[in-house]
């Protein structure tokens, strides 16, 4: 009996028929779709579930071959997978990888222009298209083609776009969108070397400027450049001019709306006018120890338009000394009518004005005549010094004189003048002052009158004892006393007398009035 001897059940090989697989368009993969055919080497009614999977020789688009592979898993009638073996895999199954539709739309771009209508694109114009690829593939340049080179909104196209996808691009069939939003925008250009002329004040704001040269045009471009501005004040000093400039087309297709230019400042001077003055005068004085003039300003020429100005002057002679002097004169402005600013002019000093110091008039002080007699000469004392001397100067009286009474008559006051000799200066001042000779004033008295008056004050002497050379000190020290301690309207009379005397006025009047209390009370005296 050789029941229950081991042995080995095999899996049977099943084959397969029929088996094709899918075309499909470019995913970036060798993925295939495949369709399995019919397995062949079941047994009986046994059914099992048979999946295929494919592989293409490439994932590039194009012509492609394509391998089957098989698994099983169990099915019905009792069909199991153990008991199989998948058929080997299927190879040489054509299909075809389609290129890739795409459409790529041109960014919203703007530049600034460039005399192109050719941009590149950025990193992240690339980086954008590359989202309509499969991942991993990429735009890795593109052109923007605006569709012109001028500044304005324009459409703009792809062009020259090349796409990495390991074929060359040939994964892909591409299509392309413009846009309708694309800008060139001016470019900005400098000037150099722009100046601005300074000018004489003219009571405008006008302002001469030279134009510099533009930099920055595109190539061989060329533009037409105009210039205008104003200081920003009319008045003199250093101004600000704010330069304005205006672009026009020029050669070599430069034109004026692909550029823009900004306006520049500079500085320049308005230099005050220089007035002109005629007839300014140097006033004449006398000496007073300065060279300082008095000026008269004249009248003023070279004013702008309308303007006024007030002008005062001072001035300075040659020298201090009297005698005929050339004076230089210096002027201030004050702001006038009209607009007229004193800032906006200046006016240099003017010489040669002639003027005269004349000497200083001086006299002689510090001298008395005492009262006295007709009959005898004047009595001058004290000491001689001059009169109005500037102080610091070195002026003396020197010399000396002969004096007379002029028309002598008793019981007045006359004058005293010089007969013979006189007072000069000295000093190394003395020829800027002039000197006049003094006139003083002196109490002519009646000899034998005084005599009587001393002798009705004096009781106790005789008129013959009367000594008239102390007379004023005696009549001084008896003012206050009456004709034999009587008469008091003597004594009051006496007193206006004796104060006639001492201020140098004329006693006469006092002298008749004395003369009359005297007659009949004292005349047993004479």
């Amino acid at each position: 009996d050789t029941a229950g001897l081991p042995a080995l059940i095999t899996p049977k090989a099943l084959s397969i028929s029929g088996t094709t697989v899918r075309n499909k368009v470019y995913d970036g993969t060798a993925t295939a779709s495949v369709t399995a055919g019919t397995l062949g080497g079941l047994v009986g009614a046994e059914r099992l579930v048979l999946t295929a999977t494919g592989t293409f020789d490439s994932r590039h688009a194009g012509a492609r071959v394509a391998q089957a592979n098989y698994t099983l898993a169990d099915g019905s009638g009792g069909g199991r997978a153990a008991n199989y073996t998948a058929p080997a895999a299927t190879t040489g199954l054509a299909a075809t990888i389609t290129p890739r539709s795409v459409t790529l739309t041109a960014p919203t771009v703007s530049k600034v222009y460039d005399g192109s209508p050719v941009q590149a694109a950025s990193s992240a114009h690339l980086a954008a298209l590359s989202l309509g690829l499969v991942a991993g593939d990429a735009v890795t340049a593109a052109t923007l083609n605006h569709d012109t080179k001028d500044v304005g909104t324009h459409t703009v196209r792809l062009g020259d776009v090349v796409i990495a996808d390991g074929q060359g691009g040939a994964n892909y069939t591409v299509g392309y969108a413009s846009n309708a939003n694309g800008s060139i925008t001016p470019k900005a250009l400098t000037v150099n070397g722009t100046t601005v002329a300074g000018k004489v004040y003219d009571a405008t704001t006008a302002a001469t400027i030279q134009a510099g040269t533009l930099a920055g045009l595109v190539g061989n471009e060329r533009l037409g450049l105009a210039v205008d501005g104003s200081f920003d004040s009319k008045n003199a000093g250093q101004r600000t001019v704010t330069v304005h400039y205006t672009v026009s087309d020029g050669a070599a297709g430069g034109l004026a709306s692909n550029y823009t230019l900004s306006s520049t400042s500079q500085t320049a001077t308005i230099t005050p006018v220089t007035l002109s003055i005629s007839g300014t005068k140097a006033a004449d004085k006398v000496y007073d120890g300065t060279a300082t003039a008095a000026i008269q300003p004249g009248t003023l020429s070279g004013l702008v338009g309308q303007e006024t100005l007030q002008v005062t002057g001072s001035g300075q002679f040659d020298q201090k000394n009297a005698g005929a002097r050339s004076a230089r004169a210096t002027y201030l402005l004050a702001d006038g009518d009209n607009g007229g600013l004193a800032g906006n002019y200046t006016l240099a000093p003017t010489t040669g004005h002639g003027a005269r110091i004349t000497p200083r008039p001086t006299t002689v002080a510090g001298l008395r005549a005492e009262n006295g007699f007709v009959d005898q000469p004047p009595l001058v004392t004290g000491t001689a010094t001059a009169t109005d001397k500037v102080d610091g100067d070195d002026l003396r009286i020197q010399g000396s004189a002969t004096w007379a009474y002029v028309n002598p008559q008793p019981n007045t006051l006359v004058d005293v003048r010089i007969t013979a000799g006189g007072y000069t200066l000295g000093g190394t001042d003395a020829l800027n002052y002039v000197l006049s000779q003094p006139t003083l004033k002196a109490a002519l008295i009646e000899r034998d009158l005084l005599k009587v008056v001393a002798a009705a004050v004096l009781p106790t002497r005789a008129i013959a004892a009367v000594d008239t050379s102390n007379v004023f000190r005696d009549l001084g020290e008896q003012s206050g006393r009456g004709v034999g301690g009587g008469a008091t309207s003597f004594g009051f009379r006496l007193q206006w007398l004796r104060d006639d005397l001492r201020a140098g006025r004329d006693p006469s009047k006092n002298f008749q009035e004395l003369r009359g209390l005297i007659t009949g009370q004292i005349s047993g005296l004479c």
